[in-house]
């Protein structure tokens, strides 16, 4: 299960750049240079981010469980 973790406030710079929290940073095993993902939710006015390579292993486990469930439907609508 996961939980969420408050690591505190960062402030936008005027060239629109924040530093994450060393803790986060820490946490999340960021180190210089690493790539991130920044996700949002528009109408929540939150951002999220993810490291890149914690990114690629999250969409192939989801595109593994989209083909079960393909898979699931497909079956389903053969015993019909």
């Amino acid at each position: 299960m996961h939980t969420m973790k408050v690591y505190g406030t960062a402030t936008v710079g005027s060239k629109g750049q924040i530093v994450i929290p060393a803790d986060a940073r820490q946490d999340l095993q960021l180190e210089n240079g690493d790539k991130v993902f920044v996700l949002g939710l528009r109408e929540g006015h939150m951002l999220g981010i993810c490291p890149v390579s914690c990114m690629d292993n999250w969409m192939d486990t989801m595109q593994q469980q989209l083909h079960s469930m393909k898979d699931a439907i497909g079956s389903d609508k053969e015993e019909k």
